[in-house]
């Protein structure tokens, strides 16, 4: 019974609703056309404008990382050519070799040689650790000429400069929406958005500009200084500027307050570093001149403050009326939802920029290391290379051995010996054996040589002077002993010449004396003894 009465009553209810008239909410004014069509075009204006600064600005970072990476690869591709330059070392070695092998070879076994090579070894190899050690000063010098030339700082400035821009993006399109809701809802409520024309800071406005021109000029500098930089009115009704905050002068060094703010500052850090010695351009390596400071925190930080003014602990509803609750209006609420957006996106682009700078730095830091690396290697290789050059020599003072091969030194960390390119002359080549054939009948050279020797000798002693080939002679006695000694001996005479009897001697000795005068021409004596061979008609 009580479900079928609530059932009742609901129905009752429905229809008392449905028979009740239908009531809308009241209409909301609406924006005049002209004046939505300059929102319009105000906002695509804005949205141009930071679609084109964005597009510009990551243009200019993808040529900033291009130029690094080229830049970086220019760096080490001139340093290893730096390090693999030539040196002086070969010539060094070439007159150690040359003074090595000057020595005759029966002197590399005396003691004081010995000592004197191993002297001129420790020589050579105080003249190569002198020049590598000239050129890794040298390589170090460099590296550090690259460290300080400058061009980190400037590749950081210009990272800067483009974060630095995107953050006064963000200000000009927040400017842009604040002016917009300002001038949508004056145009919805009717209320003047700047409130006084005196708050206005616009030199020489309000009542100043319809008196005296002298103290309306006065007037105006009086403004200026105690109202310059400020975006609304002391009362919290919202005021405008038709420019943004210049965020930028804090890196480009623009006008107003910032740059005298930043000038002053920049000064003193200047004369500070002038005091210290550091402010002629001379920076040391790795330092932070010409970019280490974080201008991008410095940028946002300014920004932030502009924004901060917008926010609902600085820009508070007006107070109500007549003892009504103050609540938050719908403009209030808009402008604080803009000022966070872009407080929120300029932290993001102050984050993006400090990681940035740090992953910009840590490159170039590898980079550099690397090149240090670089030098340690180079100079290691080449010490080594002397070592070698050393230990080998004194191998050849203790083998008492000249170094007879070539020694190069190619590319400053190779020592390549070549066989083929001798130091030393060869010795003469020993003359070719003359085998003289043996004739058991017939005389050859040596022996007519010998013999003909033998008989200018004898017929010198007979006759007690030298006469010529052809008057030379000598007598039959003095010609037979000397055929008789010939052959006793082993090889003076033929060997059939040497089994001969007196008797066949003497026989010789009546042919070449047929007129039996008892002497005989030596010239006579060489041709018959010349002759005598197998094809003669001379027999035993």
């Amino acid at each position: 019974t009580t479900a079928a009465a609530a059932d009742a009553e609901a129905a009752e209810a429905a229809a008392a609703v449905a028979d009740e008239p239908l009531v809308l909410p009241p209409a909301v004014a609406k924006l005049s056309e002209p004046l939505a069509v300059v929102l319009a075009r105000m906002w695509g204006t804005a949205e141009t404008h930071f679609r084109n600064g964005a597009c510009k600005v990551f243009r200019a970072l993808r040529e900033e990382r291009a130029l690094v990476s080229i830049h970086l690869m220019d760096v080490r591709v001139q340093f290893d050519d730096f390090l693999r330059r030539p040196d002086d070392k070969q010539p060094k070695l070439s007159a150690f070799l040359q003074a090595f092998n000057s020595l005759p070879e029966d002197m590399r076994f005396d003691d004081n040689t010995k000592a004197e090579l191993h002297l001129r070894s420790e020589e050579l190899r105080h003249d190569l650790w002198l020049e590598t050690e000239e050129r890794e000063a040298a390589a170090r010098a460099r590296l550090v000429a690259i460290r300080g030339d400058g061009w980190l700082e400037q590749r950081l400035a210009s990272l800067e400069r483009n974060f630095s821009f995107l953050i006064q993006l963000e200000m000009d399109r927040f400017n842009t929406s604040l002016n917009m809701l300002l001038d949508y809802n004056s145009a919805l409520t009717g209320d003047a958005p700047e409130g006084m024309l005196e708050e206005l800071a616009v030199e020489g406005g309000g009542d100043d500009a319809a008196g005296d021109k002298k103290s309306g000029k006065k007037g105006g500098k009086d403004d200026k200084k105690t109202k310059k930089g400020s975006a609304g009115p002391a009362d919290g009704t919202p005021g405008r500027s038709a420019l943004p905050v210049d965020v930028l002068s804090y890196v480009l060094g623009g006008g107003g307050d910032v740059k005298e703010k930043g000038g002053k500052k920049a000064d003193k850090k200047k004369d500070k570093k002038d005091k210290k010695g550091k402010g002629d351009g001379r920076e040391t390596p790795g330092s932070d001149a010409g970019g280490g400071d974080d201008n991008i925190t410095a940028v946002a930080a300014e920004a932030t403050t502009a924004l901060a003014q917008w926010l609902p602990e600085a820009f508070l509803p007006p107070a109500a009326e007549d003892g009504a609750e103050a609540g938050p209006s719908g403009l209030h609420e808009a402008i604080w939802v803009q000022a966070a957006l872009a407080t929120s996106r300029i932290g993001r682009l102050t984050a993006k920029g400090g990681v940035a700078r740090m992953l910009l730095r840590s490159d170039v830091g590898v980079v550099y290391d690397e090149l240090d690396q670089w030098i340690g290697t180079r100079i290691g290789e080449e010490l080594s290379v002397c070592e070698r050059v050393i230990d080998l020599s004194q191998q050849a003072v203790e083998d008492q051995v000249a170094l007879t091969s070539d020694w190069v030194i190619d590319d400053g960390v190779t020592l390549t010996i070549n066989p083929s390119r001798v130091l030393l002359e060869p010795p003469p080549t020993p003359p070719t054996p003359v085998v003289v054939p043996l004739d058991a009948r017939t005389l050859n050279n040596v022996q007519l040589e010998g013999l003909h020797t033998s008989l200018q000798s004898a017929s010198a002693a007979e006759m007690g002077y030298a006469a010529t080939a052809d008057e030379a002679a000598l007598s039959v006695g003095s010609l037979s002993g000397l055929l008789m000694r010939a052959a006793a001996a082993d090889t003076e005479l033929p060997k059939e010449w040497c089994a001969q009897a007196d008797t066949q001697f003497a026989r010789v000795c009546e042919l070449l004396d047929p007129d039996d005068t008892g002497f005989v021409l030596v010239s006579k004596a060489m041709s018959f003894f010349a002759n005598s061979g197998a094809g003669s008609d001379w027999a035993w």
